[in-house]
Parts: structure tokens; sequence; C-alpha cells
């Protein structure tokens, strides 16, 4: 698979020498300018398994650009690509550093890039919405990009090639299928179910936006943090999750007396902002508080689960009962994060009546991510032995 890049070609003319500073305010000063026409080109492509699209790649119609000198914003442009082309004109040539930030078409307008944001920090707080990415079409989603330049030693007429990796700047969590019967090798289910309903699935522990940078989190609103606690209330999101729970972050299945489940078409995804568990100063960061426990950065996973049958008994457990996950790993060891640009696949949740609880996150079983590093790759999750 291909990785997604903009590859630009700088065109620079030199017409005198260019002197800088900064101001207390941080404003650049420039003397004289370098003309530089960033010629942007869009190849490449990535695949991602979704409702829709699989094989395809993120769609760019036009980019915000933002050109920096030490950390300080020199100059910023909003571009248009016309048959994949944009460009970028009156760029000062003492520029060391290029972002980049893609929009998927001509309607797309989040995030939006405040005129007031003068250094890389303040810029990197943008936030990013996963509601922005649409999730019909996995190919409609913001891209981001980021590489140190050095235009300093070209002389007028050069030619300057420039590749800059576009990355999807949200993650994906998928399900492929819910079967108890199909453990992978070396698990063994002690209380294995034969046939439950399906009442619904659920993404806990994460945002539903996030700064470009990672680590800037949204107020309480933008957060996803349920405990246990009243299951059918009018305010209870396991009870009333179209009315209590956030859009985008569950499904309601409403199946009835299956032994195994899958979706019709593709996959179960949902959109996940990926939040990173160190800091800049590599300190550790923490996710959201669920029961009044810290919890780590990555999301969970929970399923509500009715009429359950349990092997070798005649008795069904009306419930609703739940399985937590909120734990992966891959061959390296626990995974940590999620990264974007990466699609974490989930090919089979399997459990037995061990793992459930009568209340959500308060039963876990762990599972096992299969990491890869190009975008939307599939991330095979099996479960942990």
């Amino acid at each position: 698979m291909e990785k997604r890049f903009l590859h630009i070609v700088a065109l620079l003319t030199i017409t005198s020498m260019v002197f800088y500073g900064c101001n207390d305010d941080n404003e650049i000063l420039v003397d004289s300018n370098v003309n530089v026409t960033l010629s942007v080109s869009v190849k490449g492509s990535s695949r991602m398994v979704g409702p829709v699209a699989e094989g395809s790649e993120p769609l760019i119609d036009h980019i915000w650009g933002g050109f920096l000198k030490d950390g300080v914003i020199v100059v910023k442009q909003q571009i248009t690509l016309v048959n994949g082309i944009a460009v970028f004109k009156n760029i000062p040539n003492f520029v060391n550093k290029v972002i980049l930030l893609g929009y998927p078409d001509a309607s797309s307008t989040s995030p939006t890039v405040s005129s007031s944001k003068l250094m890389e920090s303040d810029l990197l707080q943008t936030m990013i919405e996963a509601s922005s990415q649409d999730g019909t079409n996995p190919r409609k989603v913001n891209t981001f990009g980021t590489q140190v330049v050095d235009f300093s030693a070209y002389q007028e007429g050069d030619k300057v090639n420039v590749t800059i990796e576009m990355r999807p700047v949200i993650s994906r969590l998928e399900i492929v299928k819910i079967d108890p019967a199909d453990p992978p090798a070396g698990l063994i289910i002690k209380k294995p179910i034969t046939q439950f309903d399906l009442d619904a699935i659920y993404i806990n522990n994460t945002y539903t936006s996030l700064g470009l940078n990672r680590i800037t989190k949204p107020g309480t609103s933008a957060t996803l943090a349920y405990g246990g606690g009243d299951l059918t209330g009018s305010t209870s999101p396991w009870g009333n999750p179209t009315s209590n729970y956030m859009p985008g972050f569950y499904d309601v299945i409403n199946g009835i007396g299956e032994s195994s489940y899958a979706p019709t078409i593709g996959v179960w995804g949902y959109y996940i902002v990926p939040l990173s568990d160190k800091n800049g100063m590599g300190q550790s960061v923490a996710g959201t508080t669920i029961n009044g426990e810290q919890q780590g950065v990555v999301p969970h996973v929970i399923l509500k689960l009715s009429n359950i049958k349990v092997e070798g008994s005649g008795e069904i457990l009306t419930g609703p009962l739940f399985l937590t996950v909120r734990r992966y790993q891959d061959t390296n060891g626990p995974v940590m994060h999620f990264e974007g640009g990466k699609a974490y696949v989930i090919q089979n949740l399997a459990f037995g009546l061990e793992h459930l609880s009568v209340l959500p996150e308060t039963n876990f079983a762990e599972y096992v991510v299969q990491l890869s590093t190009i975008d939307w790759t599939d991330v095979t999750i099996e479960q942990d032995v």
C-alpha cells in the first residue's frame, strides 16, 4: 500500500537579502520578500475498511498552509487545489517549517484556524472535530502534514522538491463481528454463550474533539466518560442512548436471539480523536475519569447484551449485562495510544459469561492490536490469550 503524499515543487525568485526580527508581540518584521511559488500535487493511495469505501484514498479539496520561522507563523494561506495543484505565493525564503491542513471538499470549514494564532504552539491547539469527519465516506476526513524546510541556499530560478506526508488526523476503531463461540486459539472460555440479544455498542473513554497536538483536550461537554449507574432512567446513556449518548459513538442494534452478529455491510466503525499518552516533555497524559478511576488514553468498547443463554444451562439471563473492553496490545506489548491515519480493527469479539458484568466499566476483557504504520491500514485486533 502506498502512503498519502503531497509533493511540493518550490520555485524561488530571490529579489534581495531578507532580514527579519520579532517584536514583543512576536510579529515578524520583513524588510523585503522572496517570492516562493509552491506547486502542490496530490498522489498516492491509502486503504481503509469502512461502510462505503474500501481501497480508497482521503480526498483533499483545499489546503490551509502555514509557513513558519523558529515556531513563529510568518505566512498563512488557504488554497483550493485545481487539478491536484495548489500554488502558494510570496513566501519568504527564510521559513524553516511548513504545516499543512487538508480539507476533503469545498464545503469543509472545520477546523477553522484562527487568524489571531501567531505561534506554532497556538496553531497546534486548533481543535479537530470527530463530527466533521464523514461517517458514511471514509475518504472525507481532515488530513495533516508538516515538514522542516530550508530554502536559504537556493538562487533565482532554482526548483526545490519537498515531500510532505499527509495523514488523516483521525483514527478509526472498527468491529468486524461479534461471535462468542469463535475465540482465538489458546483462549479458554469457561462459560460459553450460545445465544443472546445484542442491544447496542458504545465507545467510551474518548473525546469528540482534540487539538492537533493530540494533547489539548476539550471541555466536559465533549468528553465521553460514562460509568455504571442507572440503566433505564430518562437520563441514562445505557438505557436511552439516542437522547443521552454522543452521536457517532454508539450503534443501537436491537439484535434478537442470534449466536453471533455482524453488520450487513462493512464494519461497525467509529472515528476516534487519537489522544497521545505523552506530552511534549515526555510526561504521561491521562484519559478520562470513570467511576473515580483515571483511565488510559485508548477508547473503550462496551456491548450491551440481554436474554443470554449459557451452554449447558436452560436458564436465560434477561440482563442487561455488559462487556467492557479497555486494553489492547500488539506484538511489542500494550498499545498505550491510537494514532491518526490508522484503522484499528477488531476482527471478532469473543467472550464468555465470566467476562460480563451487571454495570459497564466494571469487568474487563483484553484484546491484542496488530499495528501497521501506513495510512488507513487495517490493524487486526485479536483476543489476548
